[in-house]
């Protein structure tokens, strides 16, 4: 059974369930009785223990998911254009003013985990296997498009639409000012180009799907 992912968390003091409000309460009159120089009942003291590690853990977890990137840099023994560098061909999550190591180890297994066979092919001076060396073609597209993404240079197929439909929309409306003005033979001009973009819009969408589709039963073959 895998184990549950855990990630970085913010410290809090706020209790999340019953018990920790429990917990909560007595820690805080124990804290009171403490400053007072009063004796602190065992049930406080042990409830007071487990809020404190429990904020605590919460604290180490938080650093896990901020390591400053200059401490980054200096563990790697790296320069920050060698570290980008990974980040841009593999995916290493070490972008961004801070590191999160918790995400880095999952990105690491789970590279180990996808590349492993290869590696071991390097190591042994053999050749990987025509599937393997598939998977990691489609793993380096992926981390290409995720880039170019992030920098701005493409835009998924919803925003293409959203884009579109917003321009038709403030044509079809200047379009019948345009009709009270010169008649329906311009405006029917106007609404004819917006249907020819609406159409070739879905004939490269449609062409995009399928040959995704046609990959796609490629690869289910080839596993066959």
């Amino acid at each position: 059974m895998a184990k549950k992912k855990r990630t970085a968390k913010k410290q809090t003091l706020a209790a999340t369930s019953a018990s920790e409000q429990i917990d909560h309460d007595q820690a805080l009159s124990a804290l009171i009785k403490k400053r007072a120089g009063d004796k602190i009942p065992r049930d406080e003291l042990s409830a007071l223990k487990r809020v404190e590690k429990a904020i605590e853990d919460e604290a180490r977890w938080r650093h896990y998911g901020e390591m400053p990137k200059r401490d980054y840099l200096e563990a790697a023994g790296r320069q920050t254009v060698q570290v980008h560098k990974h980040a841009d061909r593999y995916g290493v999550p070490v972008r961004g003013r801070s590191v999160d190591l918790v995400a880095l180890i999952a990105w690491l297994h789970q590279f180990l985990d996808d590349n492993g066979e290869a590696l071991d092919a390097a190591k042994d001076g053999r050749q990987p296997s025509p599937e393997l060396e598939r998977l990691r073609a489609e793993q380096r597209k992926k981390v290409e498009i995720a880039n170019r993404k992030a920098m701005g240079e493409l835009r998924s197929i919803d925003e293409v639409y959203a884009t579109y439909n917003y321009v038709a929309d403030v044509m079809r409306k200047a379009t019948e000012d345009i009709r009270k003005t010169y008649g329906d033979g311009p405006a029917d001009l106007i609404r004819e180009a917006i249907e020819r973009g609406r159409l070739a819009l879905q004939r490269m969408t449609d062409s995009d799907q399928a040959n995704a589709n046609t990959n796609n039963e490629g690869h289910d073959d080839a596993e066959q």
